[in-house]
């Protein structure tokens, strides 16, 4: 992305009504402070590879030193495209607030590469993200940076209101980097009750990549070690690219398939939720399907439509969760014998979709 002046509301902008809608929601916030911005040298509407058109960061010293970096491109910037009058585009924009030095001048490049890529996994890959949902990077968020943040949280921005456009309605969505420990702590309690917790130490839920697990505090530690005791797994769920299912008729037989790395999240929800007799949901909203796990008193499956529902006994339950790895193959218990997991290999892609590791 190349570094340039922003368009300016009336200046440039004539049929972009989006983007100007986005530039008066942060006029609003900032008044006539002109940020920083990156634009794209070909828009994605022309066929370019960025799916953000540009990229706006604003320094901010009050609560702590951050930059307030903006995103645009996910919803509808230009003229109306979609069908849907209600919703701009995919209905948000990222934003991120990372943690900086007074005297810095720009922000890091790994932030706003990251910020293209949590984009590209929108408009390549059918990921769709809404507020306190959660996605595990894989790795340290910051490239060349060391960090303990290897997963990201998303939160309403608590000072850019969604708005309405000529092109529809478009929420601003927080990207707030998390540990590996905290992700799991979301996953057996509650993303936004973690999330609240840390907010208390980092206000406005910047993200400081030095930063250590929220867990390591004793008194945060305590509260979550007690939520999740008391209160048990509250996330209802998770929304995966990675899943299908097919009945085998001759075997009369239903076979889940999910990717290796999604198997230990649904572990963690089949320990928190399930054990403690709640159900959760995989969905995959790109091709319409989902498949529900409820607690029963006697093992069996039903299909309604496009939902799948499997209902498990607590001892079926605890085996699953015992033996089910993210390790490919075709995984099948004597407590249910017409159902089996198909655990598949996942594909990490770069930037540019290129396959650089294969899971599972």
């Amino acid at each position: 992305m190349k570094l340039g002046r922003r368009i300016r509301m009336g200046e440039e902008s004539k049929g972009m009504p989006g983007w100007d809608a986005i530039n008066e929601a942060l006029r609003g916030l900032y008044g006539e402070r002109e940020p920083l911005h990156w634009g794209t040298l070909i828009p994605s509407y022309l066929g370019g590879p960025d799916p953000l058109d540009g990229l706006s960061a604003y320094k901010v010293l009050d609560p702590t030193p951050h930059w307030h970096i903006i995103g645009m491109g996910l919803s509808e910037l230009f003229e109306k495209r979609s069908s849907n009058t209600e919703v701009s585009g995919y209905g948000y924009e990222f934003t991120f607030r990372l943690a900086c030095e007074a005297s810095e001048e720009r922000p890091p490049n790994w932030a706003l590469n990251f910020m293209q890529n949590l984009a590209r996994a929108v408009t390549q890959h059918a990921v769709q993200f809404g507020a306190y949902h959660t996605i595990d990077a894989n790795g340290p968020i910051a490239v060349g940076d060391p960090t303990a943040l290897t997963a990201v949280a998303f939160v309403p921005d608590p000072q850019l209101p969604g708005i309405d456009t000529p092109n529809g309605r478009v929420e601003f969505l927080q990207i707030v980097g998390i540990t590996h420990e905290e992700l799991e702590a979301m996953r057996e309690w509650s993303t936004e009750k973690v999330l609240k917790l840390l907010d208390e130490q980092t206000p406005l839920l910047v993200t400081d990549i030095r930063r250590a697990s929220l867990l390591e505090d004793g008194g945060a530690a305590e509260a979550i070690r007690a939520g999740i005791e008391h209160e048990g797994g509250a996330p209802t769920g998770l929304d995966v690219s990675e899943l299908r299912w097919k009945k085998l008729l001759l075997r009369n037989t239903i076979e889940v398939a999910m990717g290796a790395l999604i198997v230990p999240a649904v572990v963690q929800l089949i320990r928190s939720r399930t054990l403690r007799g709640q159900p959760f949901l995989l969905s995959n909203d790109h091709d319409g399907i989902g498949t529900s796990f409820l607690p029963a008193e006697s093992a069996g499956w039903e299909l309604k439509d496009r939902l799948l529902e499997v209902r498990l006994t607590p001892a079926l339950a605890e085996e699953i969760a015992a033996t089910l790895h993210a390790r490919r193959g075709v995984y099948a218990w004597d407590g249910m014998p017409k159902f089996r997991i198909k655990v598949e290999p996942s594909e990490i892609r770069d930037g540019q979709g290129k396959v650089v590791e294969v899971r599972g």
